[in-house]
């Protein structure tokens, strides 16, 4: 079964381009490699920097594991999950 519904190498644009506004969390402006997509995302940037033009693999995920349906809270002895392979994690809606 298919773990994520999108992946892709993305490059850093722009980091708080309308100015900071939390100590912790920058919002970056990425630009696909593989597709013609923009997008915003907010990083926690005290635990995961993050430098302008850089270039980083993205995944979006309905689930953390393969064929199970997200529980709604973490389980951190699911099993392997995709968390295995990457070194950021976010849970949250996509607008």
């Amino acid at each position: 079964a298919k773990k994520t519904t999108y992946e892709d190498t993305v490059q850093v644009k722009h980091i708080d381009r309308e100015g900071k506004k939390f100590d912790k969390v920058s919002r970056l402006d990425c630009r696909s490699e593989n597709y013609d997509i923009e997008f915003v995302i907010d990083v926690n940037t005290d635990l995961y920097p993050v430098k302008l033009n850089e270039k980083m693999s993205v995944a979006l995920a309905t689930s953390l594991q393969a064929g199970v349906p997200d529980p709604g809270t973490y389980m951190p002895n699911a099993g392997d999950s995709l968390l295995d392979q990457y070194d950021y994690a976010m849970y949250g809606k996509v607008y």
